[in-house]
């Protein structure tokens, strides 16, 4: 019996290629790791690890409806920081009515964020709009809320060096403590609600790994690099 067939946009990226290789390594399902280029190291990385690749673009409706074709699943991602506001916006409403022009699809996961309400935070507020698109469309849909990136502490959240010469991290918010997740962890995750269909369908999921606040952050960076941050 061939296994369920799960496409996952965004596949060359961070979300997205760890969902595709954590479906792999289940060995539930097949997957098709869909990305704007056909061809390219990580398109070959998947192909190793026995994934099919396939070429689609968000901003291209008829793309996205013959990716989806046979599918059991799909995990969409949109990606406010490379499109911009109004295109994720658009892509997103895409992706929604794609999937229910399709028909078929048992168990839709998107990549959202929260509604800030009164406070404008262009790529939280698009996500919270798009999950809206998804639920006009009647689909049957998991939402997963991505913690703050542990990756992006050793990229440009680097502690940055100060007048006295002194290290901190330019991350303003006190003694709040910030959801971290590693893209690893995201991944395994999102698998596992795939797995969970029934457990999760009309649920929003928060994934994190860890929860600290900047300051426990810099504890721990000064204790392992001996530098005070």
């Amino acid at each position: 019996m061939s296994k369920p067939l799960i496409v996952v946009f965004g596949a060359t990226g961070h979300q997205g290629g760890s969902v595709a290789r954590h479906l792999l390594s289940s060995g539930k399902f097949s997957v098709r790791a869909v990305s704007r280029k056909a061809q390219g190291e990580k398109q070959s990385e998947l192909t190793k690890l026995g994934a099919e690749i396939a070429q689609a673009d968000l901003s291209d409706p008829a793309s996205i409806e013959k990716v989806l074709q046979g599918a059991y699943g799909v995990f969409f991602v949109t990606n406010f920081w490379e499109t911009g506001y109004e295109v994720e916006l658009q892509q997103g409403r895409n992706a929604a009515e794609a999937a229910r022009k399709v028909g078929g699809l048992q168990h839709v996961i998107y990549s959202g964020l929260e509604n800030t309400g009164k406070y404008k935070v262009p790529h939280f507020t698009g996500k919270a709009i798009i999950e809206g698109d998804f639920n006009e469309q009647k689909l049957p849909v998991t939402f997963v809320h991505a913690g703050f990136y542990l990756e992006n502490l050793l990229g440009f959240m680097l502690p940055q060096k100060q007048d006295d010469g002194s290290l901190a991290y330019a991350i303003p918010t006190g003694d709040h403590k910030l959801g971290m997740v590693e893209m690893d962890a995201f991944g395994g995750a999102v698998a596992a609600i795939f797995q969970r269909r029934d457990e999760f369908l009309g649920k929003t999921v928060l994934l994190s790994s860890v929860h600290v606040s900047v300051g426990e952050l810099a504890a721990l960076a000064t204790e392992i690099s001996g530098r005070r941050i």
